[in-house]
């Protein structure tokens, strides 16, 4: 979107400059023109090899951060019956390699500070109170919400499918299909 506003921009200053100076304005738009068309075109391929998103550069900085903040945290389980220790960080960091980011921050002009209850993998429930950072999915589309959780002050990943009650946000609560398609202009269809 920001590529094709750029372009027009650029495309409508060529015209008024080739008004006013018609020589200059000529080779304006013989140069810049085939160069809009080509970086529209590599931002296709870009797309297309990511499986139809397109992801700005501050989006894929942002997912390296996002993966390194991944790689340094590692989880390790101790059984108490036994010495022997099980790190998982190989598990996750496999996990967050699978995901693929459909929405971030950036997209929004706000922060997005939602509320939640979560009903975690051992069926444990919580409040949640989260400021939103991105939305992924993995290959089965199942959505994830990663932002940092006011309660554990920490960034926590959320599966959109474990939240048992509406999504509060600004006052008013959504279902997660409202959530999806109202707040975050995502396609609920294509996920839940």
């Amino acid at each position: 979107m920001i590529s094709l506003l750029f372009c027009l921009a650029v495309l409508l200053f060529f015209f008024v400059v080739g008004f006013f100076i018609p020589w200059l304005g000529g080779v304006l738009l013989l140069v810049g023109f085939p160069l809009a068309f080509f970086d529209s075109l590599r931002n296709f391929k870009k797309a297309k090899n990511n499986g139809g998103y397109y992801f700005t550069d501050k989006a894929i900085k942002k997912q390296k951060k996002l993966q390194e903040l991944a790689d340094a945290e590692r989880i390790i389980l101790v059984d108490d019956k036994s010495n022997h220790s099980y790190d998982s960080y190989g598990d996750i960091d496999d996990f967050f390699e699978s995901l693929s980011i459909v929405w971030t921050d950036h997209d929004s002009d706000d922060v997005i500070d939602i509320e939640f209850s979560y009903k975690n993998s051992i069926d444990e429930r919580s409040r949640r109170n989260i400021i939103l950072d991105t939305v992924s999915i993995n290959n089965k589309n199942e959505v994830y919400l990663r932002g940092f959780d006011m309660t554990a002050e920490d960034d926590r990943t959320f599966k959109l499918k474990r939240i048992t009650s509406k999504i509060l946000f600004d006052g008013r609560k959504y279902s997660k299909k409202e959530f999806l398609d109202d707040v975050l202009y995502l396609d609920s269809s294509e996920f839940l």
